[in-house]
């Protein structure tokens, strides 16, 4: 999908890179039901997919698939001491990890436990140069398409956790095969919350894995406190411009749902997007009649899926009587993809202050755009 926030919520799904080594050894069931409520409080504050409860013996996160009633219970600590009768232990630190989604990458990354990946779906979408660096020497391994690696590849690999993004309560292809072998399959939904901070916060998780919780709790507070911040800033300013947002993929126009991450950034922004009373986390269809017709005059575009203006009016020179193609306020992340796709999810408060430098120049918001291009 080349739609923008189209692409953040899918790409897991269809890039995944993503593992995660973990010692393992099964005090329950993988699906204990509903967890039971904590006496401890989550740590947990955005995310709606995810929580994380800290207990004396070791700590309980639960992982909960949205649409479906299907919980995942785990159980973290040096030993299984403590382990909830339904939970699953995992050992931690963990020791080496399969990561099937490129954001798993960004957030290991952020915690500088790139050494911990063992294996990815395909080298040509990673952005990470230290990671790229050690596929070249063969220390971790480019396995293929995530729902085809072969289970003597994953074996290979001698990692102990492959962590995959989850959806739709199917669970991954020969996970009994795999968890027989003595390699959790871990699902992860960072790509189905919808607020930009709740898919920031799963990196406590990766925290947790890897032995540095006060690390990634560190990071995060920090990017809390800048995206917060900015959005304070974004509120100073008068003027709310309207924007519009995706492309058209064969027939359909994709763009950002009223209540999807994309759709809370332009809103946090301090813009005016046309979607924004339409329900829904994901994507909604539009026409180009429709994009032509009410979109005419709009002043922004985001994320048209294209590096360049003459490439766009490649692809359908009707863009040309858009406003905002005319004022050539079209503003893309496609020329550097990878980054986007690996490295945004830790850095909402970047996207967040590339779109205010972007709608509301008369803050004065210092500094360069750090994911977003305007196409020329």
């Amino acid at each position: 999908m080349q739609a923008f926030f189209l692409n953040l919520c899918l790409m897991p799904r269809c890039l995944s890179f993503l593992f995660i080594a973990l010692v393992l050894a099964s005090c329950g069931s993988k699906n204990g039901g509903s967890p039971k409520k904590n006496e401890a409080k989550s740590n947990i504050n955005y995310a709606k997919c995810i929580d994380i409860h800290e207990k004396k013996s070791g700590t309980i996160v639960n992982i909960h698939e949205p649409d479906v009633n299907i919980h995942h219970q785990y159980f973290l600590g040096k030993t299984n001491k403590g382990c909830p009768k339904n939970a699953t232990f995992i050992q931690v630190p963990i020791k080496g990890i399969i990561a099937l989604s490129g954001t798993h990458i960004g957030m290991l990354s952020v915690l500088h436990e790139i050494e911990l990946i063992r294996g990815v779906p395909n080298e040509v979408y990673v952005f990470n140069k230290a990671l790229r660096k050690r596929i070249s020497k063969g220390k971790a391994q480019s396995l293929g398409t995530d729902n085809g690696i072969p289970v003597e590849s994953i074996v290979a690999t001698k990692a102990d956790v492959l962590m995959y993004s989850g959806g739709f309560g199917s669970g991954y292809p020969k996970e009994a095969q795999l968890q027989k072998l003595g390699i959790l399959c871990i699902p992860n939904f960072d790509w189905k919350e919808s607020h930009p901070l709740g898919k920031a916060e799963w990196l406590l998780f990766f925290g947790y894995l890897t032995g540095k919780e006060q690390q990634a709790k560190d990071y995060f507070a920090k990017i809390e406190k800048h995206y917060l911040a900015l959005c304070i800033l974004a509120k100073k300013s008068k003027n709310q411009p309207r924007v519009f947002s995706g492309n058209l993929i064969g027939d359909i126009w994709f763009t950002p749902a009223g209540e999807s991450f994309g759709a809370i950034l332009m809103h946090d922004a301090g813009a005016n997007y046309s979607q924004k009373k339409t329900k829904g986390r994901g994507s909604i269809e539009r026409t180009m009649q429709d994009i032509l017709t009410k979109e005419k005059n709009t002043a922004f575009w985001i994320d048209p899926g294209t590096p360049s203006l003459i490439e766009l009016l490649k692809r359908d020179s009707r863009y040309r009587y858009l406003s905002a193609v005319k004022k050539k306020n079209v503003y893309c992340y496609s020329h550097s993809m990878n980054r986007f796709w690996e490295m945004s999810i830790v850095e909402p408060d970047k996207v967040l202050s590339d779109f205010i430098r972007i709608f509301h120049p008369e803050l004065g918001l210092k500094g360069h755009l750090n994911y977003y291009k305007q196409l020329q």
